[in-house]
């Protein structure tokens, strides 16, 4: 009995605890699903974004390093265009700038190459402006980087004056009373002066100085004397950078209304505006009141100047008026030069009692005298280093003292 309660009971606990397992193995509708496949999107999910950081990195590094090589590139090649420049600067300088009269950007010199690799760079060049003005323009180029540099520049002529302001080959050369010059002064031959002279005062023979001056006083060589032969004859036809330019001419007056005043007397055939002045019948060639004059006047005797308010400018590296006898000037005549005078006989008075008013800025050269002794005014001259500096036009070499770069910059 005891045996089969005993059964029973653990029957029935069986049954009990297959019942309780069984429950515990089914799930409920309330009890969390396990996720799919959850860590392998995670996985790939990790990659993907591992990978896109690798590209992002790789393409910005790539892009880094042609930007570098294209910098560099560029860098090299404005440095061979800097080079192109002073290239065509040396051949301006040495007077072998006939190669470079006729380039062009379709046309340039080169290539030219500075070591074996096939970096190159190309100049080319033109006149620009006023006589002896350049534009140089020089183009660099490595692999696909162009670069291109010009600079306008100056082609100096040598000094012929030797910084003078005044300088004389007559006898005897005064400065009068009314004269105050504003540099140095230099007679072959005796100065006298009795004006205002702010720079030295120089003879090859000697100095008598009853006035005002600022330098020294010195008796020195003939040949310590710069002594410039600038003739008339010369510009008629005159010659520059090689090429053959004739000068304008024209007879009597040259008036305020004249075409070849304000600048009309440059052309491309007479560049440096030269205007040659001829005798009307018995007149004498005359500049009028109000002219305002740019270039080179040209007198083979005298010339007068007659009126107020008359300017003449030179074209760099020629003389403002070249004069083989003497300049006169009338009662009331108000000159302004801005240039090298060149005056074989000076200024002088036309008539008795004449006051006139004459400023030169650069130079005065003259071969009997400088000024009247009775002309009364005032009369100022005032150096102007660039007036001195003037081409041989009689070869056409113009062969430079200075080559002088005035603007710099990137087209």
């Amino acid at each position: 009995m005891w045996n089969r309660d005993m059964k029973a009971r653990r029957s029935g606990n069986t049954a009990i605890r297959c019942r309780v397992a069984g429950l515990r193995l089914q799930p409920t509708a309330h009890s969390p699903q396990p996720a799919k496949g959850f860590a392998l999107l995670m996985v790939l999910i990790i990659v993907s974004v591992a990978g896109l950081a690798g590209i992002t990195y790789m393409t910005a590094s790539t892009l880094k390093a042609a930007s570098s090589a294209n910098l560099v590139q560029a860098s090299r090649a404005k440095y061979l265009a800097e080079s192109a420049v002073q290239h065509g600067a040396y051949l301006l300088h040495s007077g072998a700038a006939g190669p470079l009269r006729n380039s062009s950007p379709e046309s340039p010199l080169g290539p030219f190459y500075l070591d074996e690799s096939d970096d190159s760079y190309v100049v080319w060049a033109h006149h620009v402006g006023d006589v002896g003005t350049w534009v140089v323009t020089g183009q660099g180029r490595v692999g696909e980087a162009v670069q291109t540099v010009s600079a306008r520049m100056f082609v100096g002529p040598p000094d012929v004056t030797g910084g003078q302001t005044v300088l004389s080959d007559a006898p005897t050369a005064r400065i009068p009373a009314g004269v105050s010059v504003f540099g140095s002064v230099s007679v072959r031959g005796r100065l006298e002066n009795y004006g205002h002279v702010e720079g030295d005062l120089a003879s090859s023979e000697a100095v008598s100085v009853a006035g005002r001056h600022g330098g020294e006083v010195s008796v020195v060589s003939a040949a310590d004397i710069p002594n410039p032969r600038i003739d008339g004859a010369d510009y008629v036809t005159y010659r520059l950078d090689g090429q053959t330019y004739t000068a304008s001419r024209m007879s009597g007056a040259l008036p305020r209304s004249s075409v070849l005043t304000r600048g009309g007397s440059a052309t491309s055939e007479n560049p440096a505006g030269v205007v040659v002045i001829e005798p009307a019948g018995q007149s004498m060639p005359t500049i009028t009141a109000d002219t305002d004059f740019t270039g080179t006047i040209v007198v083979m005797g005298d010339v007068v100047i007659d009126g107020s308010n008359i300017r003449l400018r030179s074209q760099r590296g020629f003389p403002a008026l070249v004069c083989d006898g003497c300049v006169y000037v009338t009662d009331g005549t108000e000159l302004e030069v801005f240039g090298l005078v060149a005056a074989g006989g000076g200024i002088v008075r036309c008539s008795e009692g004449v006051v006139a008013k004459t400023k030169i800025h650069g130079s005065l050269v003259t071969r009997s005298g400088l000024f009247d002794d009775l002309l009364e005014g005032t009369h100022e001259l005032y150096f102007d280093p660039d007036a001195g500096r003037l081409f041989d036009v009689t070869t056409g070499s113009n062969l430079p003292d200075v080559v002088r770069i005035l603007d710099w910059y990137e087209p």
